[in-house]
Parts: C-alpha cells; sequence; structure tokens
C-alpha cells in the first residue's frame, strides 16, 4: 500500500477525522456562530458601509449580541436599562408580535421536517387531465413488438451507411445547408459535431428521452429573435 501511494491517502483521511475527533463525539456545528454573524451583517449593512470608525462597529456588535441572546425581547431589555421604564405600547405590541412570529416557526420547523421525509411525488404515465391525445392527427401510441423495433432500427442504420461517393454527392445537393430542405432531413438523422458533446458526457442513469426530443425538434418551436438569428 505504501509503495502504490495508497497507504498516504488513508493516512491523510485518519488525520482529518482525528482532528475533528471533539466536534464529531459531542456532535456540535457552528449553526449558533453563523447565526450571529447573520444578525451582525445585518446591523452593520454587510461591506457596503464602513463602520470602522470611533467604535461604531463594536457597538453594532454588541447589539447583534443583545438581539440574539434574548431575542425579541431584546428591546424591552435595552429600553428599560436606558431609561429604567418600560417602553410603551406600541413597542409592546410590536415585541408580541416577534415573539408569536417565532414560536409560530418554531412549531412549523419539525412539521416541514416531517412532511419532507414521508412525502414522495409519484409518477405514473400521462397526466390524464393535462389533455387528450388526438389520435385523427396521428398522435397515438406506435405499438411495436422487440423483434419489429429491432427490424426498423437495423434497416435505419442501413440506410446511413453511404459510399464515398454517396457521400459527396449529399454534399454537393445540400451546400445551401439551412436553405435545403434534404439538408434538414439527412442532418435530423444523424448525430450532428455540435450535439455530440451533450450525448456523450450523459451519465448511464440519465433519461435520453429529453434530450433526444430537443435535438430533433428544437429547431420547431425556437426560431430565435432578431439578436440570436
Amino acid at each position: 500500500m505504501q509503495e502504490c501511494g495508497i497507504w498516504n491517502d488513508i493516512i491523510a483521511s485518519i488525520n482529518l477525522v482525528a482532528y475533528h475527533s471533539e466536534s464529531l463525539v459531542y456532535h456540535v456545528n457552528n449553526n449558533a456562530v453563523e447565526s450571529y454573524n447573520s444578525i451582525v451583517a445585518k446591523y452593520i449593512g454587510g461591506k457596503r458601509i464602513n463602520f470602522s470608525f470611533r467604535g461604531s462597529y463594536t457597538t453594532r456588535c454588541h447589539t447583534a449580541l443583545t438581539s440574539y441572546n434574548y431575542g425579541p425581547e431584546y428591546l424591552r431589555k435595552l429600553h428599560k436599562k436606558a431609561t429604567n421604564y418600560s417602553p410603551g405600547k406600541f413597542t409592546k405590541a410590536f415585541i408580541l408580535k416577534n415573539i408569536k412570529s417565532q414560536k409560530q416557526k418554531e412549531i412549523r420547523k419539525p412539521l416541514q421536517a416531517f412532511n419532507s421525509r414521508t412525502k414522495k411525488k409519484l409518477i405514473d404515465g400521462l397526466d390524464e387531465d393535462y389533455g387528450a391525445v388526438n389520435e385523427s392527427l396521428g398522435c397515438k401510441p406506435l405499438i411495436l413488438s422487440r423483434e419489429e423495433f429491432e427490424e426498423q432500427k437495423l434497416d435505419m442504420l442501413s440506410r446511413l451507411k453511404l459510399s464515398l461517393q454517396d457521400i459527396n454527392k449529399v454534399e454537393r445537393r445540400t451546400t445551401e445547408q439551412s436553405q435545403c430542405e434534404e439538408w434538414k432531413r439527412e442532418r435530423s438523422y444523424r448525430l450532428t459535431a455540435s450535439n455530440f458533446g451533450k450525448v456523450c458526457k450523459l451519465r448511464k442513469s440519465t433519461n435520453r428521452k429529453n434530450t433526444i426530443v430537443s435535438i430533433l425538434y428544437a429547431s420547431q418551436y425556437f426560431h430565435g429573435t432578431t439578436a440570436t438569428r
């Protein structure tokens, strides 16, 4: 293992786990620190304003710390500490509103977490309310057996195999490219270089349907604008 270099990777991983072992044992995280930093950013306006003069930044950090420790009650605490009087009715109403909002969030949070674990979206075929299939326009399922499908696939591949002379003839007939209907038809049968990367980079678990549809029919639905034509 040392000769092939695997041992060094294993030791590095073990050292990383050992370095964070205390946090892992006590199951601690930095959520409290991040929450405090978000409150500090709220009071100092992020990095848009320079509050580094005359202790303004320190004062705002102390205010953020008080807000973090006391929650919605911090306005009452600061007002009573500074004036020795309780705040007025409007301030009290505002504090009660914030306390009620905080309690509602604490009640909803576990419910949302529970629903996210149990709720599962199932998709089974077409949406019956989306619209009926118009069979008069030929929009009906194509029923093919496995053998018929393989035969048509082989027939299609055989038609795509052209000799050098046939390739030259097709090239001369389709020199106008987008102005030529034959060029559009021949292009729809083949995977061009512009789409090759999109297809070959797909994962094995990714469904090819949407990619094939976008390659074959995108030009029929999107004609561009004056800036993209």
